[in-house]
């Protein structure tokens, strides 16, 4: 059934069983009973993180990355030091998902605040946090030298004032392909680009074209002439 694309409930389980077996009357209960004793599936939430680690694509990124993390942690003859950076997210409240209801509104009670969203920033080595690079701030607001939520501006101001300064001597930084972790030097046009923007970008590069040009003409000397790469 998985392999199919179906979806696995009790119910359409033994839908199956009872086209091929003419009196086949087993309750949900029992059968519950006989799958999680028989064969250990549990029904729980479906965790796609696993079935997207197990991709062939993936696995080979992952074997890739780790020859590369290995190939540079052993440069030189006493190697460097791996430091892993990421950013995560908390509440200043927290709350319960989960609770016994019986489908009434007397127990379904409206989810409480869970208070202000707070984005927290780090870098660490085998030994631990590294001193001074900490970053915590309030999302949607201005705090200090960040603002909102973190994206590229203040994911560099962190990097070059913070990170850098407080690295061991003689590191490697990973990093995964958060959308901030990096950004176009320059960006590329585009055909949705309004008539407007295109030209801007033709007179910043001294490219010639007609004032009174339509934008389909436009677009086409800009295609001609936008790099083929993105840096």
């Amino acid at each position: 059934m998985y392999a199919r694309k179906e979806y696995v409930i009790l119910a359409t389980i033994r839908e199956k069983f009872r086209e091929e077996i003419e009196y086949f009357e087993f309750s949900i209960d029992s059968f519950r009973r006989w799958i999680n004793s028989q064969y250990g599936f549990k029904w729980k939430k479906s965790n796609n993180r696993k079935y997207l680690m197990d991709l062939p694509n993936i696995v080979h990124k992952r074997i890739n990355f780790l020859r590369e993390y290995i190939k540079n942690r052993n440069v030189g003859p006493e190697g460097f030091t791996s430091v892993f950076i990421d950013e995560t997210w908390i509440f200043s409240k927290g709350s319960f998902r989960s609770s016994w209801q019986d489908d009434t509104k007397h127990t379904d009670s409206r989810k409480n605040s869970e208070g202000h969203r707070y984005i927290v920033v780090h870098a660490g080595t085998k030994d631990g946090f590294i001193k001074g690079a900490n970053l915590i701030f309030k999302s949607g607001l201005k705090t200090g030298d960040y603002h909102d939520n973190m994206n590229r501006k203040n994911f560099e101001n962190w990097f070059k004032t913070q990170l850098v300064p407080n690295l061991p001597p003689k590191s490697f930084i990973i990093m995964n392909n958060a959308s901030y972790h990096s950004g176009l030097l320059e960006e590329i046009p585009r055909k949705s680009w309004t008539k407007q923007r295109l030209t801007e970008w033709l007179k910043k590069k001294n490219i010639g074209f007609l004032e009174k040009a339509m934008i389909d003409e436009i677009w086409s000397i800009a295609r001609r002439h936008r790099p083929s790469e993105k840096k």
